[in-house]
């Protein structure tokens, strides 16, 4: 059982509600008499700083909640591994998309069910992605969804969630040239012209479940998966295919695994194709170097066949 915890909560994610999910879950840590240190974190190079004083100080904690999404959850792990902390991680998903807090089924707003699964402790490793030097837990990512993510109206967002996402991306993939892009797997050189490509380490992606039919994340693999350029039954056979939990098997879907992905969009380059995405936050410039990390991380998780 966890007696020691830290809390990290975005104050910006989940309507600006991160403060009071945190004093939630204080009260019911609390009630258990575990131990608990909250930590507000408003940006990346904050709790880079952070965790590397936890190092230098040998601070313990016996497990890290984060209140917040992707977005959040990505630069926290990227300064744990960079402190070369392994601490199991409880993802308490109160952003837009929120990919890894549904795959691990952690994303509730009971606290009844919160502390069941808590005080449970089931754990589960997982992977990690080198993209360009950053550590990153669930995505990498370019093309029309990259637009969505990292373009949209934060307005709309604040109105209707994730669904500001999708909207986005619909709007730009239904007028958007494919882009020929190069991507090397393991080695191996695949072109494709293609209207987005995600590198995933789990299932779910942008709040679209099973995007990666057979990830899973920790097989020491990664999945690419890209949807090629087609007409519009073209595009409703991918749609097809990703809800019916098939879209490696969609001949309109570039679906590989492989440890290592250079992706280079072959020039000229078009506007979508000029950002990245990494775990919901703007990502680096192409190309992109993806690998399997070197060093996994842990989550606590609702069932055990994670």
């Amino acid at each position: 059982m966890f007696k020691d915890v830290l809390i990290v909560y975005n104050p910006r994610a989940g309507s600006c509600q991160g403060g009071k999910h945190a004093a939630k879950i204080e009260a019911v840590l609390h009630r258990n008499n575990i131990k608990t240190t909250t930590f507000k974190s408003n940006s990346i190079t904050a709790s880079h700083d952070y965790f590397a004083e936890i190092k230098k100080n040998k601070t313990h904690y016996d497990c890290v909640v984060i209140i917040g999404g992707d977005g959040t959850l990505g630069p926290t792990v990227d300064g744990m591994v960079r402190a070369g902390l392994d601490i199991p991680i409880y993802a308490y998903g109160r952003g837009t998309a929120n990919d890894v807090a549904t795959y691990y089924e952690t994303m509730t707003d009971s606290m009844k069910k919160f502390e069941k699964i808590f005080l449970a402790g089931q754990t589960s490793k997982a992977d990690t992605l080198i993209v360009n030097g950053q550590f990153a837990i669930n995505v990498s990512c370019g093309g029309a969804f990259t637009n969505g993510v990292t373009k949209y109206n934060r307005r709309l967002k604040k109105i209707i969630g994730k669904a500001a996402y999708f909207l986005k991306a619909i709007t730009v993939a239904a007028t958007m040239r494919a882009q020929r892009v190069d991507f090397e797997v393991d080695g191996v050189l695949y072109s494709e012209r293609v209207y987005l490509f995600l590198i995933v380490n789990s299932k779910n992606a942008g709040g679209i479940k099973n995007v990666g039919a057979i990830a899973h994340p920790n097989d020491g693999m990664l999945d690419l998966v890209a949807f090629r350029k087609c007409d519009s039954f073209g595009k409703l056979n991918i749609a097809y295919s990703i809800v019916s939990k098939k879209g490696n098997k969609s001949k309109n879907v570039m679906y590989l695994q492989g440890k290592h992905f250079v992706v280079t969009p072959a020039e000229p380059v078009i506007k979508n194709f000029t950002l990245s995405d990494m775990d919901g936050n703007a990502g680096p410039a192409y190309p992109l170097d993806v690998r399997v990390g070197d060093k996994q991380i842990t989550f606590v998780c609702n069932r055990m066949k994670f």
